[in-house]
């Protein structure tokens, strides 16, 4: 998948970048300058473009990735997870239980998703949102997530985490 970036705090240059042709526009709220009022609008502003909103958090402020889904993100990225421990807390937020402990209030995602049963949308809500988590890049890192790479020349940017096998990855 691939993505356009925006890190203005401008809705309608979210909207934009959605209207020109990206499945996904990620709002950058680690190095841009989105606050929550704006990622609010811009969520809803991308997903009338007909993109998916992603919205890249603040290093460690996994509240925001929350808020963020409540109010339609339809996947977050946290930036510096380089630990089990990291993801546990990440995924905690970001996913309801079983998988997480994410609270309720996904009022607005609700509408935007078009699932007016909130019932649904729970049952739904983990399979419907995605988790990237950005690994610093470095092999001590990916050694501690349970990650052998010593061979590598190269180290993946990204690196899809698989979040049920961390307990595994910790006693590794």
């Amino acid at each position: 998948m691939h993505s356009g970036w925006c890190g203005l705090p401008y809705p309608i240059v979210a909207e934009l970048v959605g209207r020109e042709g990206f499945p996904a526009v990620t709002l950058d709220g680690q190095h841009g300058l989105w606050d929550i009022a704006s990622l609010l609008s811009a969520i809803a502003q991308v997903r009338q473009a007909g993109a998916a909103p992603l919205v890249r958090i603040p290093v460690g402020e996994f509240a925001t990735a929350s808020r963020a889904l409540d109010f339609g993100a339809e996947g977050i990225i946290a930036p510096m997870i380089n630990t089990p421990a990291d993801a546990r807390a990440y995924v905690s937020f970001t996913k309801f239980p079983p998988l997480g402990e994410r609270s309720w209030g996904p009022h607005r995602a609700t509408t935007l998703a078009n699932i007016p049963d909130q019932k649904v949308y729970l049952r739904e809500a983990n399979n419907l949102t995605v988790t990237f988590a950005m690994i610093a890049i470095c092999k001590e890192s990916f050694r501690r997530l349970g990650y052998d790479y010593s061979g590598s020349l190269l180290l993946p940017f990204y690196h899809s985490l698989h979040f049920q096998n961390l307990g595994e990855a910790e006693s590794a």
